[in-house]
């Protein structure tokens, strides 16, 4: 699995790094991790139990980051801007659950701060491990010809909430505060 966005932060967090705010998850808790983007760690949950790669340091407040999280079965990686950033090894079968995925909210709410405060943008979520050279191909832009890209199953540029790869099942909704045609 990949998972990508682009993200700015505009209001400081406190607390531990759980608080940075969700990016793109579909979690509950560490046990249910089908997969959790954050602005300084990636996290999933195996059938080899639950990996997060080692936090980094925190990201500046109205700089916008691209952020992505790759499983390739062998090891779970985090990317900052195109560069790795950290990197644990991780395997296993990626477990599934019920929990919609989400952008920047968390959907159980039990942490309210754990929502991204911000701007999220360029959300891609693909069922293959993209390598580092094709993660930063395209990490500056949109995609082009999203409906023909392979492994792509999502990807949102929230100047409306349709999945841009084609399949409507996967469109979004808007919850919380959140809102869409924003500019960084």
């Amino acid at each position: 699995i990949t998972v990508e966005a682009v993200i700015n932060r505009t209001a400081p967090y406190t607390g531990a790094q759980v608080w940075a705010g969700d990016i793109v998850s579909k979690h509950g808790d560490p046990t249910d991790a089908n997969y959790l983007l954050r602005p300084n760690s990636a996290e999933i949950t195996t059938s080899n139990g639950y990996f997060k790669t080692p936090d980094i340091a925190d990201i500046e407040l109205n700089k916008t980051y691209h952020v992505a999280m790759v499983y390739d079965g062998s090891s779970l990686k985090f990317y900052r801007d195109g560069c790795l950033m950290s990197e644990i090894p991780a395997t296993g079968n990626l477990i599934q659950n019920s929990w919609p995925a989400s952008i920047g909210f968390y959907s159980l709410q039990l942490y309210p701060n754990e929502n991204f405060i911000g701007y999220i943008n360029e959300v891609r979520i693909w069922n293959i491990s993209k390598s580092q050279s094709e993660i930063s191909a395209h990490m500056n832009s949109s995609l082009p010809n999203p409906t023909t890209q392979s492994g792509l199953l999502a990807y949102y540029t929230f100047d409306n909430l349709v999945n841009k790869k084609g399949n409507a099942i996967w469109n979004g909704t808007l919850n919380g505060s959140a809102t869409i045609n924003q500019t960084n």
